[in-house]
């Protein structure tokens, strides 16, 4: 441990960056066009901090689709990614009127 850095912050561009020893296993939760087109596109930039262990989503299509281009597992139902519970967090990316149900 460095003394005068005891949090292991790194200094990016004069932001500081923490740098996890591993990253955090996530499930994301819906993968029509939001996940697709905007955090299909930021998983690999997000890869020292987390990495998708699991995709869910109830159209099977979308859900057979991330999953293979994640080369993870897919849920179609999300009883039964919590039943298995593969991931330490999960991104939710579903139409914010589902939020509450899925999370509560």
């Amino acid at each position: 441990m460095n003394p005068e850095n005891p949090l292991g912050i790194d200094k990016n561009g004069g932001v500081p960056v923490a740098r996890p020893d591993t990253p955090l296993w996530v499930a994301l939760i819906g993968c029509g066009r939001r996940s697709t087109m905007i955090y299909g596109q930021i998983f690999h930039a997000l890869s020292p901090w987390l990495e998708i262990v699991a995709v869910c989503d109830p159209v099977r299509e979308h859900c057979d689709a991330m999953a293979e281009s994640l080369g993870v597992t897919g849920y179609s139902s999300i009883f039964d990614l919590a039943k298995d519970s593969p991931m330490e967090a999960a991104l939710v990316v579903t139409p914010i009127p589902s939020h509450y149900p899925i999370t509560r």
